[in-house]
């Protein structure tokens, strides 16, 4: 007997009712805006325009806004990103005059939050000189309303109670304040909550000179040469504890071509702060800092090499670690062409292949050369990728530091394993046959340290010769414990980012470039913001004073000669001493922070 019709439609009533409730699904409906903060020239244009192409290709959700400090009118590249928000330029306080441009990341984002107004539920705060990889949700970051998500930033070691800043006698819940920096994910509400509160402990810490020691930034001297570059990051994680935010810390999200990747799907994020090469390519933005992509008739950042041209095969360690760091490759040059075609009305044909020759120590420098004539870059190629690429041969299993045997013992392989399982391959049982004894290698069969600076040294006198760009990278101190922020410095010359935003000293090592005296990090793997894993012994913290600016320490701290042209430059920032360097064929005089 068929049902009365009534009855009939209230139970299609209540079973669509059923399929439509909301439930755990809810959190897919919550939105994001992506924010970044500039200056107003074309180093930033084009690195506004590979963080949107990057955006749109993988599909992100939310709107997209670039946050520009500019004096200027009319605001030169503004029209590069659609939606940009011009603020005025804040670098230069307008109460107590103090030049210090990373006023502007607070500032650009408290000016966007009161004029713009934004609706969406999370706020992903990004770099320039970063690109998606994939797109973020909050089901995988996992963000809630006071719980955002960010890295680790091991080197503030400010925040430890026996690290003495008398700023911190008046910041609300300071033993609160956490260890984090680089992105963020914030709930809108409590980003509305921060954002004065971090200019305003930003502005603190520049004007208390008992807060300007025991920060971990060895460029100021322990305080004694004035306020530290990192005053914008503590006014960051004071204002986070004085409001209450209770930060996810995570270094999967973000990292920096060239590293181990963690599983898919991470990073969803690359910060290319670094000198990077995959075989014969190789990238660093700051041979660019005077180039102009974004004007007329446009130009092409060179193509990268393919997958399929790869040294390594798919499934092997070597091959991830390249294809995600080739990312960056990919988007900057597809974007740039796609630009020409889009805003000059004419697709530029691609630039002739670069080949670059790059050194790499297990310790020490990184040096990228260009390679150049049609038979040496063949001789390259097949260098690098001949024998690999014509057959299956086993992967080489790397042991990069002595330290390794005791990391893995204590658990880093787990724990850090975008540092660990591309330099302690071995020690992470990742060469086949189960790590039994003997795995590690014993310390007998590490080179002994003069020999291994000698050779350093050695090198470093062939790239200054040669005038070549390089890069040194250093493995860490005993995980998880990060480097300290001079490792990973900054673009000092910036504006408009509004805070030092080569990503920060992460427990994985770090790394360190001189294209202009500047220097670079890194972001590894899942950091933790449990306060018991500070708790080792840490150089840094139980004596800070003891590492700042003196040449022992930066040669050590490097993997380099005292009287290197790496340490030398170091010293150049930290002292504020002049000195003459060579870099790329061309003597240049630094001094301080230049």
């Amino acid at each position: 007997q068929a049902l009365p019709m009534n009855l009939t439609r209230q139970l299609v009533t209540s079973a669509l009712a059923l399929l439509l409730w909301p439930g755990p699904a809810r959190a897919s409906a919550l939105t994001f805006h992506t924010i970044f903060s500039t200056e107003c020239n074309a180093y930033f244009d084009w690195q506004s325009l590979g963080l949107l192409y990057s955006f749109r290709k993988v599909k992100q959700s939310g709107a997209f806004t670039r946050l520009m400090a500019c004096d200027k009118s009319p605001p030169p590249g503004a029209h590069v990103v659609p939606d940009t928000h011009v603020h005025p330029n804040y670098a230069v306080h307008p109460r107590t005059k103090d030049s210090y441009s990373p006023y502007n990341k607070p500032f650009s984002i408290q000016h966007w939050l009161q004029h713009a107004k934004p609706t969406a539920d999370f706020i992903i705060v990004l770099d320039a000189d970063m690109v998606f990889r994939t797109a973020m949700t909050v089901d995988m970051l996992g963000v809630e309303k006071g719980r955002p998500i960010s890295a680790h930033y091991g080197y503030l070691v400010g925040v430890f109670k026996e690290n003495y800043m008398k700023i911190k006698e008046r910041v609300p819940n300071v033993e609160n304040a956490q260890q984090v920096g680089g992105f963020t994910v914030m709930h809108r509400e409590d980003l509305e909550k921060v954002a004065p509160q971090w200019l305003y402990w930003t502005e603190e810490v520049r004007g208390d000179p008992e807060s300007w020691g025991n920060t971990g930034d060895i460029f100021n001297g322990n305080g004694k040469a004035g306020p530290p570059w990192i005053s914008e990051m503590y006014g960051y994680v004071f204002a986070c504890a004085e409001v209450g935010v209770r930060f996810k810390v995570s270094n999967n999200v973000m990292l920096y071509p060239g590293y181990q990747p963690p599983p898919d799907p991470w990073p969803a994020v690359l910060h290319y702060g670094i000198t990077y090469n995959v075989d014969e390519y190789a990238f660093d933005k700051h041979w660019f800092m005077t180039s102009d992509f974004t004007s007329c008739p446009g130009r092409i950042f060179n193509k990268p090499m393919l997958p399929g041209e790869l040294s390594h095969k798919p499934g092997s360690m070597e091959y991830r670690r390249k294809t995600v760091a080739l990312t960056v490759a990919t988007v900057l040059y597809e974007s740039t062409k796609w630009w020409s075609g889009y805003h000059c009305n004419r697709t530029l044909p691609d630039p002739p292949k670069k080949a670059y020759g790059c050194t790499t120590m297990a310790n020490g420098v990184v040096s990228c050369r260009e390679v150049t004539g049609e038979q040496a870059q063949s001789e390259l190629v097949t260098r690098l990728r001949g024998e690999e690429s014509a057959g299956d041969q086993k992967e080489e299993c790397k042991e990069e530091n002595i330290n390794c045997c005791d990391w893995a013992a204590k658990g880093e392989c787990d724990s850090n394993p975008s540092f660990m399982l591309g330099s302690c391959q071995r020690s992470c049982d990742l060469c086949g046959g189960g790590c039994k004894e003997g795995c590690c290698p014993p310390k007998a069969a590490v080179l002994d340290t003069e020999a291994v600076a000698t050779e350093k040294d050695k090198i470093e006198e062939d790239v200054e010769s040669a005038g070549v760009l390089y890069t040194a990278h250093v493995s860490p101190s005993p995980p998880p414990h990060a480097l300290p922020w001079a490792i990973d410095g900054t673009d000092r010359s910036r504006t408009s980012e509004g805070r030092r935003t080569e990503t920060g000293g992460p427990r994985d090592g770090a790394k360190a470039t001189t294209a202009d005296g500047k220097a670079a990090g890194y972001s590894g793997t899942e950091g933790t913001d449990e306060r018991a894993k500070e708790e080792e012994d840490y150089d840094y913290r139980t004596n800070p004073s003891s590492v700042f600016g003196d040449a022992t320490h930066w040669s050590t701290l490097l993997g380099v000669g005292s009287g290197s042209l790496l340490t030398v430059f170091m010293m150049a920032h930290a002292r504020g001493a002049k000195r003459t360097v060579r870099l790329r064929g061309k003597e240049k005089t630094v001094k301080g922070s230049q």
